[in-house]
């Protein structure tokens, strides 16, 4: 069973980092494949108690990403594992301003 799941993400992992580096966007944004590559580093960061990662990965994961479960779930690991302008950060993608008025 853990076998088959690592063996997944083995094969995320590294068609993850097989991506050309000529697809990167000059204004810095992730694409939604960067974002779901962020998530599953971040996540087998947690599962590795490695949470300084976790919480990094995260907030690479919501760079150019509307996301909200992904906001809410990444807001909540930097709060208790990042730093303080990550937290910020996760918390403006979370409550989005534009609509607070």
């Amino acid at each position: 069973k853990y076998l088959a799941f690592s063996l997944l993400l083995a094969i995320l992992a590294a068609t993850g980092c097989a991506q050309p580096a000529d697809r990167a966007d000059p204004s810095g944004a992730t694409e939604p494949a960067d974002a779901d590559y962020h998530v599953l580093m971040a996540e087998i960061a947690l599962q590795r108690h490695q949470f300084a990662t976790a919480a990094s990965e995260y907030h690479k994961a919501l760079a150019g990403n509307e996301d909200a479960e992904l906001a809410a779930r990444a807001g909540r690991v930097i709060y208790e594992h990042g730093t303080y302008e990550q937290a910020l950060d996760a918390a403006w993608h979370w409550a989005k301003p534009d609509e607070l008025g």
